[in-house]
């Protein structure tokens, strides 16, 4: 009894019954487990074999996608025809995936075949850079001397071979000045000709020979149709005739007294007038028809329609006289007598009057 007590007490045989009687349920639940994790090792090795040879097969052809699609599609339709192989819930899902990587791949080849065959563009930084900074110097270099500077030092240097002027005691060259006196008077309302007597004698370019006496007769053209502003007349001398039959074409700009381009006019009519004055008329006409006889206390009625058609009519009167008049030209007169200059414009060569004639006289 003591002993059965103490074994009681202690426990110990019991404890080592109950441990035979649960060793088999144990080896049973720890084969479960390691039979699961050898099924999900399994499982996750499978996957990898599939998705790991569809990205390797990856290629821009289609015969590589074909190719490499093809033993994945046949793999599955002998899995699918063989009758050892029964339907299993893993099975469905490798078949879901193998077709989930054919739509990708194929999804991703047609992106690059249309990143292959768009346009390609080409930015260069440096370039930008240029143009950010040429275009910063233009917006600061607003100034019209600064850019008128900067015009002129980019133009290039042109090389020009000097020649030799035939012999100096025959040529008048370009540049030279003819003083002359204005014989008759201009009036720019109408284009004319102009005359003028050379008034001190041009001597050749080594100062030994007098090619243009005193006396000498110049002939020009000047323009008309003056515009609004001006107060100098353009005009042309073309002919040149000395005392002694001599005759040349010269060509060249009038200027005044000082060389400056144009002759001054002595008189100038703006045609204020002439301009303004029917325009101003009508409008006073037209404004005086509208108030007259009219009180603060009228109505709107057929009298007021009337005045204000009448207001209207002498308006665009106005309007259309005042247009046409303000085409008339200013009137620029200069009068006879008057000194001038003639910018000689090319050389003159006198060369075979002096060879012909050796005595040419002195004024």
């Amino acid at each position: 009894m003591k002993k059965d007590n103490l074994e009681n007490e202690d426990g110990l045989p019991e404890v080592a019954q109950r441990l035979r009687e649960k060793k088999p349920v144990v080896f049973v639940m720890l084969g479960i487990v390691l039979l699961f994790c050898f099924s999900m090792q399994f499982y996750n090795k499978s996957k990898n074999k599939i998705v790991q040879p569809l990205e390797e097969t990856y290629t821009v052809q289609q015969s590589g996608v074909a190719e490499a699609v093809k033993p994945l599609v046949q793999s599955s339709l002998t899995s699918e025809a063989s009758p050892t192989n029964t339907a299993t819930p893993a099975s469905q899902p490798n078949a879901e995936l193998i077709q989930q990587q054919i739509a990708l791949i194929q999804a991703k080849q047609n992106e690059l075949q249309q990143r292959l065959a768009a346009p390609l563009m080409l930015v260069n930084n440096a370039q930008s850079n240029k143009t950010e900074t040429s275009t910063q110097a233009s917006i600061s270099s607003t100034d019209r001397n600064t850019q008128f500077l900067n015009q002129s030092s980019a133009q290039t240097t042109e090389t020009v071979t000097a020649t030799t002027i035939v012999p100096l005691n025959s040529i008048i060259a370009e540049g030279s000045l003819i003083h002359a006196i204005l014989e008759s008077a201009t009036n720019s309302d109408l284009p004319g000709n102009v005359r003028a007597i050379v008034s001190e004698p041009s001597y050749s370019e080594d100062g030994t020979q007098v090619l243009i006496p005193r006396g000498s007769r110049l002939m020009g053209l000047y323009k008309s149709g003056m515009l609004q502003g001006q107060s100098r007349i353009f005009l042309v001398w073309t002919r040149l005739i000395t005392p002694s039959g001599v005759s040349i074409q010269i060509g060249s700009p009038g200027t005044d007294s000082l060389g400056v381009a144009g002759l001054g006019a002595d008189e100038i009519d703006r045609h204020f007038w002439e301009r303004f004055g029917t325009a101003s008329l009508l409008s006073i006409i037209g404004t005086g028809a509208a108030n007259a006889g009219a009180t603060a206390a009228d109505q709107e009625n057929s009298v007021s329609a009337y005045r204000t058609a009448m207001a209207n009519s002498f308006a665009q009167s106005a309007n259309q006289s005042l247009q046409e008049d303000s085409r008339i030209p200013p009137t620029l007169t200069t009068h006879q007598g008057k000194p001038i200059m003639v910018f000689v414009a090319k050389d003159l060569n006198f060369q075979k009057i002096v060879q012909g004639d050796k005595k040419i006289n002195v004024w």
